[in-house]
């Protein structure tokens, strides 16, 4: 088995608290392993494993080689093959910030700043997955929440991709009867269980570990997926996201969408389309929606 060579890694500045997390550096240990590791990492300054089968990712916030050698030893079949130092602002987009987008303010939580409507605000404890809010897919999706408020209220939604959850906050503070906040990664399931917390909406929002819709039987009222192009053209070509009435697309550029559309059944409507930062959102009702608003294409 190959054992990682230390390189100079100089060490994190603040690490990460359960309470209050400031973090400026990331250590990521690339590994490899022919099945799912046996045992979760123990030591202190891991923070999460990132599963890119057959490649692990495991973040840190100092460096933990030695450790991270000794709980690789653990697992068979795997190596250790690379190392990073990231900054954390980098791998947020520019920092975890507060916000606001339509209707909703996007705090990072443990700021002072105060939204005079608390109930569209949106809380974030900033971690490592995907769903700051800065990110124009992001922003996307929280437009089009926003238009069809009236439409989510006391509706039944799958949020698949969650990250952190803003997605799925989003649609409970609107007022969504159930949400099912679903995620393959666990690091992403652990955050989002953490935000849902902190906004106290774990009586509308259940995170969900899950790999696509083959988990779910029925097909409730809407469907988000904020996903990268590949996975959201793979998921596209199958029947699972077709009962659904409403769909949120997004995770793409205007120019990609002819090629998912082309998977995109005739009864479905392209109701709106908001364009944002040079990425793109879509609405897609089918009759089942009871949908009668005009189609638009929103620019911001």
């Amino acid at each position: 088995m190959r054992v990682w060579q230390s390189k100079h890694l100089k060490a994190s500045e603040i690490n990460m608290g359960n309470n209050q997390s400031v973090l400026s550096e990331l250590y990521v240990y690339e590994c490899r392993g022919n099945q799912p590791p046996q045992t979760e990492p123990r030591f202190e300054g891991y923070l999460g494993l990132w599963p890119e089968p057959p490649f692990y990712y495991l973040f840190a916030d100092r460096q933990v080689l030695s450790q991270v050698n000794d709980w690789v030893l653990e697992q068979p079949g795997w190596s250790v093959r690379d190392q990073y130092l990231l900054d954390y602002d980098q791998w947020q987009q520019g920092g975890m910030e507060s916000c606001e987008i339509g209707s909703f303010r996007i705090l990072k939580h443990g700021s002072l700043d105060i939204s005079p409507d608390l109930g569209r605000t949106i809380w974030l404890q900033p971690g490592l997955v995907f769903g700051s809010g800065l990110h124009p897919t992001t922003q996307a999706c929280l437009l089009a929440i926003d238009r069809y408020q009236h439409q989510l209220r006391g509706a039944k939604v799958i949020d698949l991709g969650t990250g952190s959850g803003v997605l799925a906050l989003a649609c409970a503070r609107l007022g969504a009867a159930g949400v099912l906040a679903v995620d393959c990664n666990p690091m992403a399931v652990r955050e989002t269980r953490i935000n849902i917390g902190l906004n106290r909406l774990g009586h509308r929002i259940q995170p969900v570990r899950a790999m696509g819709l083959g988990a779910f039987r029925t097909s409730l009222d809407w469907l988000i997926m904020n996903l990268e192009f590949p996975v959201l053209l793979q998921l596209l070509t199958e029947e699972s996201w077709r009962g659904y009435p409403n769909v949120l697309l997004s995770g793409f550029m205007p120019a990609m969408w002819a090629e998912l559309q082309r998977f995109v059944p005739p009864r479905y409507a392209l109701n709106c389309r908001i364009d944002r930062h040079g990425w793109c959102a879509v609405l897609l009702q089918s009759p089942a929606s009871g949908a009668c608003e005009k189609p638009g294409i929103v620019s911001g």
